[in-house]
C-alpha cells in the first residue's frame, strides 16, 4: 500500500515529468534497453511493444498500468489499469489469476510503468515475492527502464515505511538524479532488493 509519505518522497527526489517523449519511445536506442531480458528476441520484442503501449496510455498522468506476460512465450497473462495514483491495484480476480498462472509452473514477469521516472521500488520487490514473479520491469515516464526481482522477504507496512525513511534521509537534499537512482539502488540492495538500470 503506497501511503502519502512514500508518496511525498518520490515527488520530492524525482524528477515529475508525466509527459512521454512519444519519439524517443519509439527509437531504437529505447528498444534496446529491452534487449537479452527475458532471453529470446522475439518475448522481448514483445515486452518493448507492451511498454510503448503503456506509456501512450498513461502519458502525462500519474496513473499505473501492469501487464503481466509468460517469460518464456510473451503470452499475456493480465492486464490491470489501476484506478489509483501511483500504485497497482489487485481485485480478487486478478490475484486469482495470478495464483492460476503461478500453480500451472508459468514464469511471470510483471511490466507496468512509473510516472515519476524513478526506478523500481521496495513495494514492487515486495509484490514480486509475494506473488510469485519470476521478474520485473519499471518503465519511466522519463524514458527509463529498470529491472526488478523478488525481494529476499516480505517485509510488512511498517518495514517498508521504515526503510522509505532511511531513503528520505540519505537522498532528501541530493540534487542530481544520477546520484539518486545510485543511492535508491544501493539502500535497497542493503535489504535484499536487487535492482538493474537498463541502458
Amino acid at each position: 500500500m503506497f501511503n502519502e509519505k512514500q508518496r511525498s518522497i518520490y515527488e520530492t527526489v524525482n524528477e515529475l515529468v508525466f509527459d512521454v517523449d512519444l519519439k524517443y519511445i519509439e527509437s531504437e536506442e529505447y528498444y534496446t534497453k529491452f534487449r537479452g531480458i527475458s532471453g529470446k528476441e522475439e518475448v522481448d520484442s514483445i515486452l518493448c511493444d507492451h511498454s510503448r503501449r503503456i506509456l501512450k496510455e498513461r502519458n502525462g498522468t500519474c496513473y499505473e498500468t501492469l501487464v503481466l506476460l509468460d517469460l518464456d512465450t510473451g503470452e499475456e497473462i493480465l492486464t490491470i489499469h489501476s484506478p489509483k495514483e501511483y500504485e497497482i491495484v489487485y481485485s480478487e480476480d486478478d490475484e486469482r489469476i495470478i495464483r492460476d498462472a503461478v500453480d500451472n509452473k508459468t514464469r511471470i514477469i510483471a511490466l507496468h510503468n512509473h510516472p515519476t521516472g524513478s526506478l523500481a521500488s521496495i513495494n514492487d520487490a515486495v509484490s514480486a515475492l509475494k506473488r510469485g514473479y519470476t521478474k520485473g520491469i519499471t518503465c519511466g515516464h522519463n524514458g527509463s527502464v529498470s529491472i526488478y526481482y523478488p525481494s529476499e522477504y516480505e517485509y510488512s507496512l511498517a518495514d517498508i515505511d521504515a526503510i522509505y525513511d532511511i531513503i528520505q534521509n540519505e537522498i532528501l537534499l541530493e540534487k542530481s538524479k544520477k546520484k539518486i537512482d545510485s543511492l535508491w539502488k544501493k539502500i535497497l540492495s542493503e535489504f535484499g532488493i536487487r535492482i538493474h538500470e537498463r541502458r
